[in-house]
């Protein structure tokens, strides 16, 4: 009696392509679950969430020149009305700086994608920005944008939004936020020429006494070895100084949150001196022991005024050239 079913090659090899299709199936059906949520076609429109950019509250900014926290004027979150930098003037935000900033969001334009990956966040710079952005809305929900490697050969930038899986690369921003400082940002840079040009002296001391001096004398600056100074150099050398009372202040802070941030210091780091023919500014710089990396910037008089970083205190160890 013959076999009614005969195990041939060519049966063997239907068997296995049909296995083959039926994981396929399963691998296509569990990548289109696992991604659902994501449409190409949206994403190279805009990759940022459809809701991002209405009604926004604040937005901050964070780069080499320290943190800048953008304030919207308008209770109802619309732009019309002028920005102003949280700080001790509340100096107003630049009209175009704040347009340049949301068109160049909305008009973001992705070239490729990449892995969210540790070798891809490494490569592209991820993990240590050039640039942050935070924009939180009304509702308090907030979108981190990270900008990474900025290629100069191919003109093209590296940046992460949110939570979503995936490193984007696009063409740079039509705005150089990555570069910002307070100038840049706001309409006051004639108040603080005028603050600068009422400075005589500016004397810098580190832990071991006076480091610098640069004075002005008969309408000629001078350092301490009385060689003669450019005075344009001079004058944008004072005003890193000044720039600093702008940064991230922490004046609006609750009385008892100010007084902790002042028993958290460690001994004196930096300190300057802004002398005028009317009187003395002086401010002192010292390391916080609960905030890595963090300093705080004080007055003669130990009010608390900016957060700095550790790369906004480089200034501490320049002088005029």
């Amino acid at each position: 009696m013959k076999p009614i079913f005969r195990f041939t090659l060519s049966t063997a090899i239907v068997i296995g392509f049909g296995v083959i299709l039926l994981f396929l199936a399963v691998v296509t059906e569990m990548f289109q679950n696992k991604n659902k949520e994501l449409d190409l076609a949206d994403i190279y429109t805009s990759p940022l969430p459809k809701n991002s950019l209405k009604k926004i509250k604040s937005i901050k900014l964070v780069n080499k020149n320290g943190e800048f926290l953008m304030l919207n004027q308008d209770p109802s979150g619309e732009l019309s009305i002028p920005w102003q930098l949280y700080g001790e003037a509340k100096l107003e935000i630049k009209t175009s700086v704040i347009e340049k900033i949301f068109d160049s969001l909305k008009n973001m334009r992705i070239r490729n994608f990449h892995r969210l990956e540790q070798i891809n966040l490494t490569s592209f710079s991820i993990n240590n920005p050039t640039m942050e952005l935070h924009l939180t809305n009304l509702n308090n929900e907030s979108t981190k944008i990270l900008m990474g490697l900025i290629n100069p050969i191919d003109n093209s930038a590296y940046v992460t939004i949110g939570d979503q899986k995936q490193i984007y690369q696009i063409d740079p921003l039509s705005i150089s936020l990555e570069n910002y400082d307070v100038q840049d940002l706001t309409s006051e840079s004639k108040s603080i020429e005028s603050s600068s040009d009422s400075i005589l002296s500016l004397e810098i001391y580190h832990t071991k006494g006076l480091f610098y001096k640069i004075t002005k004398k008969e309408n000629q600056w001078i350092d301490m070895n009385g060689m003669d100074l450019d005075e344009k150099k001079v004058v944008n050398f004072i005003q890193q100084f000044e720039k600093l009372k702008n940064i991230a202040n922490i004046k609006d802070l609750e009385k008892d949150e100010q007084e902790r941030l002042t028993r958290e210091v460690n001994p004196l780091s930096f300190q300057f001196k802004l002398i005028s023919d009317k009187k003395i500014k002086s401010y002192v710089i010292s390391k916080l022991n609960q905030q890595p990396g963090k300093y705080l910037l004080q007055d003669e008089d130990k009010t608390p005024l900016s957060l700095l970083t550790e790369s906004q205190l480089k200034i501490f160890n320049e002088k005029v050239k």
